[in-house]
């Protein structure tokens, strides 16, 4: 502990001087008999307790006080002021200035040792609660970093998961797009042959009807004969046929190809990412279902019984992913009790209340009743490695529960299947929450 004694006496600094060092009360005490050589000391010295003098020639221990709180580096050093002066009015003006106690002259050992020591003891506790509330705050520091790390890497996880689904049903989609494609390319091939007739013929046309006025009606090179024969062996009857069919045909191709991408886009949700809106969850079902299309059909047949259920309020594009999340682990549990037999996939929505339930039922293996606790476990996953991540149901769980105050409930029996019932609110917590604020 450092400690300033300032006076201009220079008998009453030794005197006070020779009191603190005989009971050792300070590490280190220092003197100064002005203002200004107390206040380049402490700008110099790391000064933890000042014993100041009001009254000093050039600049009064006022105006030192008044310079010490107005610098932060400065402003922590504990003061006492020291005087023969007693007034209230200079008390008062000291206790404002920032200083803590008041030593009175002539000196008194005893009242001089003791509230120094209560100056040091009270600086000494400022100093450990300082030391803990730093400590405290850069451990709180260091949590808030972690925490907003876990955040991320949690966003992460759940971004990269949905990814990983979407990019694993790519190839599918891809598929359900080609085959559309395949014919509307193949149609306006086609058309684009018979247009190129149709250029012919108009060309035919008119060099007929220019001739024909060249000729004052007379026949040139060009007669209506041969216009004729080239409609005949061209088929122009079949063309005139055959376009109707095929722009029908390019539309239903195109009204396809529409479908499926409006589908992705709905189902993916790009314009919403942590938003609370309108959410059908029937609609939702029936776009996951066109994406997941080429992946499940050869695995299971999907049977819907979709209820008429109320609009609710749900981040989408997570809800989404969790029913593929779903459906995709119930084509794979069927897939894996044969693969030589198609299974069933039966999705069931209904209402109670102010919940909706979504019920996805399969005729599949089955869950180990020793699985179920750790099913919605994260990285936890009975696929053989390389095949899952874990984090589906783990996500799924998070999504339902934590974001929209939901329930998952499972029922699973070896051998006969599972049913995954996902139960939601109408109006979750963070969107009540929300709307309220």
């Amino acid at each position: 502990m450092k400690l300033l004694i300032v006076d201009d006496s220079l008998m009453i600094l030794k005197h006070a001087e020779a009191i603190l060092k005989s009971h050792t009360v300070a590490s280190e005490i220092l003197t100064a008999q002005s203002g200004r050589e107390a206040y380049e000391l402490m700008r110099n010295q790391d000064i933890d307790i000042l014993v100041l003098d009001i009254i000093m020639p050039e600049i009064s221990g006022l105006e030192v006080l008044r310079k010490i709180k107005s610098e932060e580096t400065l402003k922590g050093i504990k003061v006492l002021m020291f005087s023969s002066l007693v007034d209230k009015k200079t008390l008062q003006e000291c206790f404002e200035l920032g200083a803590t106690d008041y030593i009175t002259k002539p000196l008194e050992e005893i009242e001089f040792l003791a509230r120094v020591k209560s100056a040091i003891k009270e600086k000494e506790l400022e100093n450990e609660i300082f030391r803990h509330a730093n400590r405290f705050k850069i451990q709180n520091d260091a949590l808030t970093t972690l925490n907003e790390k876990l955040q991320s890497t949690q966003s992460q996880l759940i971004q990269q998961e949905k990814l990983a689904g979407v990019g694993h049903l790519a190839a599918g989609v891809a598929h359900e797009i080609n085959n559309p494609l395949g014919f509307i390319i193949s149609n306006f091939t086609t058309l684009k042959k018979y247009l190129s007739k149709y250029h012919l013929l108009f060309e035919l046309y008119e060099t007929y009807h220019s001739e024909m006025n060249e000729h004052e009606c007379n026949e040139g090179k060009i007669t209506s004969s041969a216009i004729t024969n080239y409609i005949t062996q061209n088929d122009f009857e079949f063309i005139n046929e055959d376009i109707v069919g095929l722009f029908e045909d390019t539309f239903e191709g195109l009204e396809r190809v529409s479908k499926i991408v409006r589908g992705l886009r709905t189902f993916s949700r790009v314009d919403q990412v942590e938003d609370y809106e309108q959410y059908d969850i029937n609609e939702g079902i029936e776009n996951t279902l066109i994406i997941s299309k080429n992946e499940i059909k050869y695995s299971a047949n999907v049977v819907t019984e979709l209820g008429e259920v109320p609009v609710i309020e749900a981040i989408g594009g997570q809800i989404n992913q969790v029913i593929l999340n779903m459906i995709l682990n119930a084509a794979y549990a069927i897939n894996e009790k044969s693969e030589n037999e198609m299974g069933t996939i039966l999705l069931t929505t209904y209402g109670q209340g102010d919940r909706v339930f979504l019920s996805i039922k399969d005729d599949g293996k089955g869950i180990k009743e020793e699985h179920l606790r750790s099913l919605f476990n994260p990285f936890f996953t009975t696929k053989p490695t390389g095949e899952g991540t874990g984090l589906g149901l783990s996500i799924s769980y998070d999504i339902v529960t934590n974001k929209h105050g939901g329930k998952i409930h499972v029922k699973s029996q070896l051998g006969e299947g599972t049913e995954f019932i996902i139960e939601l609110p109408v109006k979750p917590p963070k969107a009540i929450h929300k709307d309220d604020t």
